[in-house]
């Protein structure tokens, strides 16, 4: 009787772990889902970025046109 009480903790004790290492990869799934989320943030605002940056250096552009057609008198 005292093998059986034995082998049944074991597996007892193996089922318990079991469902804690379960719970484990499910917590880590959840977090590498939520960097996937961010990542795609990131890169969604990183072009985002780039699109006002040409903007940007457009209107630059531009207003150097509009400015270099004025002239100043000589002090």
């Amino acid at each position: 009787m005292t093998s059986f009480q034995r082998v049944s903790g074991l597996v007892g004790e193996i089922a318990q772990l079991s469902g804690k290492q379960n719970a484990d990869v499910e917590e880590v799934v959840r977090a590498l889902a939520a960097l996937d989320a961010i990542t795609q943030q990131n890169a969604a605002l990183v072009e985002q970025s780039a699109a006002a940056d040409e903007s940007l250096e457009q209107q630059a552009v531009e207003l150097e046109a509009v400015v270099g057609q004025f002239r100043l008198r000589n002090a």
